[in-house]
């Protein structure tokens, strides 16, 4: 799977300037401007369930391209900057009663779907499936320690990426990941003449906590449900 999407992501990127240079002169518009928030999750168990107090909301936005391939046909990719993450909240031991963490890295992400445009009057009904790669580039690690005598400190530190140098991991939360993450995307939306808007689920398939094997459990993968609008250019 992973050769697979790593074709796909040389090929996509090799085919744009081409691509981009063929449309000059025509009135189509293939580019869009996309923005959105995310709500995005951490499977915990080896059966991929997740906390459902812990959603972090976030954001994303960038440019995709929408190359046509028959008359109700695209593919679409390109290139995003997106919030992933969690929250936690776990009770500790006599000393520490509680401890919360906001875990918030920062991914570039290239998505790469294949989308069917059905016509419904004013628009077309927007449906896909998708792969997607990400790098993650930074985020902070949050943490909120309650002691027992009511007392609170708090952190905050770099998220440690592998191959970080000179980073200090964090005991709690998800402050110590893995750098790439590769995962398929479920999309539905619509589209007018000028915008886009979409819903897009992604489900994550590398297990991001740093020195874990990436077995085939659910556990410590992105869960991320998104809402975008987005403006052809």
């Amino acid at each position: 799977m992973k050769r697979v999407l790593y074709f796909l992501i040389v090929l996509f990127l090799y085919s744009m300037p081409s691509y981009a240079q063929g449309r000059q002169g025509k009135n189509e518009s293939n580019f869009v401007v996309k923005a959105g928030i995310n709500f995005s999750n951490i499977t915990v168990t080896d059966n991929g369930s997740i906390d459902k107090a812990n959603a972090l909301t976030g954001f994303h936005a960038g440019l995709l391209v929408d190359l046509p391939l028959a008359s109700f046909f695209s593919f679409q990719g390109g290139l995003l900057f997106t919030v992933k993450g969690a929250k936690t909240e776990i009770n500790a031991d006599s000393v520490y009663s509680k401890v919360k963490t906001t875990s918030n890295p920062l991914y570039i992400e290239i998505p790469l779907n294949l989308v069917a445009k059905i016509p419904i009057g004013f628009a077309k009904l927007i449906v896909g499936v998708g792969l997607y790669g990400a790098i993650g580039i930074t985020g902070k690690n949050n943490v909120e320690i309650q002691l027992t005598n009511s007392a609170s400190t708090y952190s905050n530190k770099d998220i440690v990426f592998d191959g970080d140098s000179n980073a200090i991991p964090s005991r709690y939360g998800f402050g110590n990941l893995k750098r790439f993450d590769y995962g398929a995307n479920v999309l539905a939306g619509l589209e007018l003449t000028r915008f886009t808007m979409t819903a897009n689920y992604g489900i994550g398939f590398t297990n991001i906590n740093l020195g874990s094997s990436n077995t085939m459990n659910d556990k410590y993968k992105y869960r991320v449900l998104s809402f975008s609008l987005g403006i052809k250019i």
